[in-house]
């Protein structure tokens, strides 16, 4: 019965006594700071991978930088895959929107010209 109190303890936040939230906090680290060099570790290594197969883990290794978790690792990467996605969106924008907008302000100006 000592077993289905601690399961029912864990499940249910509201009972859990707050000593496994201190625990917790104890070992929140501090805030990573993804530095030029340490960015640049982690843009070779999932070049290295290729973006499709990159996974935290396996860039972590890679990468192999001490006190790393694959926790920071998972949200750069995240963060790095939405960068992508928004400059490849980007050029594709602007090589279609460009000579238009471009277009509109010549003819304009040519416009005025003549």
């Amino acid at each position: 019965s000592g077993k289905n109190l601690n399961l029912r303890s864990r499940s249910l936040p509201e009972l859990s006594t707050g000593s496994e939230d201190d625990q917790a906090h104890a070992l929140k680290r501090p805030r990573l700071v993804w530095t030029p060099p340490l960015h640049k570790r982690f843009v070779d290594a999932v070049s290295h991978l290729g973006i499709k197969n990159a996974v935290p883990k396996t860039i972590m290794q890679l990468m192999n930088v001490e006190g790393l978790t694959r926790e920071n690792v998972a949200s750069h990467l995240q963060k790095y895959r939405l960068y992508l996605k928004r400059l490849q969106g980007c050029s594709e924008s602007t090589m279609e929107n460009s000579p238009s907008r471009e277009g509109g302000g010549s003819g304009g100006g040519s416009g005025e010209g003549s």
